[in-house]
């Protein structure tokens, strides 16, 4: 199943209960399209077919606990967003607090999730309060992701009049290994 409960609005971590409100948020792709929405459409579908009984998501990848010093980018009206691997991050911290006879709350982490893409998150106290977001590009690259490219060669591409907007986001998410695998031809 995919990770999380989808693309919402910024929430805080924890277990959310799924609702018309959040479905028709997804469904709708307001706050963007990505397979990780399926998730709350397909347990909500399971809710209503085992008789109404409550379906629920945890750590969505919209989960936003950032520290305000965490949203500077350096360009005032571009704020960095918080949409990171959060289901499988707070879990591994939760683990890792475990094995070391911790409470989450008292534990500081670096955690990293590595998978079609990548991000690496500042945990404190059980919350993210930095990370990257790697659906927006930032970050290494990845099976599935550029990664954070030079800006200036980013605007001249955008601006070559060679590709449309459409093939630009498609091609910079999900070509580069393509791309790189020419590299050692």
């Amino acid at each position: 199943m995919p990770e999380g409960g989808g693309l919402l609005h910024p929430l805080v971590g924890g277990t959310w209960k799924i609702n018309d409100a959040m479905i028709e948020d997804l469904r709708s792709g307001k706050y963007g399209m990505h397979s990780s929405s399926l998730g709350a459409i397909l347990a909500r579908r399971l809710e209503l077919e085992a008789g109404g009984r409550p379906a629920y998501i945890v750590d969505p990848v919209c989960v936003d606990e950032l520290m305000p010093v965490a949203r500077i980018s350096g360009i005032p009206d571009m704020p960095r967003k918080s949409v990171f691997h959060a289901l499988n991050q707070k879990a591994a911290a939760r683990r890792v607090a475990a094995e070391m006879g911790m409470r989450i709350e008292e534990c500081g982490f670096i955690v990293v999730h590595m998978g079609s893409g990548i991000t690496v998150g500042a945990h404190s106290g059980g919350r993210v309060i930095d990370v990257n977001d790697a659906l927006g590009g930032y970050g290494p690259m990845s099976p599935d992701r550029a990664g954070t490219v030079h800006a200036i060669d980013m605007i001249n591409r955008c601006f070559s009049g060679r590709h449309t907007k459409d093939e630009l986001e498609k091609n910079d998410h999900r070509k580069c290994w393509t791309s790189c695998a020419s590299w050692n031809q």
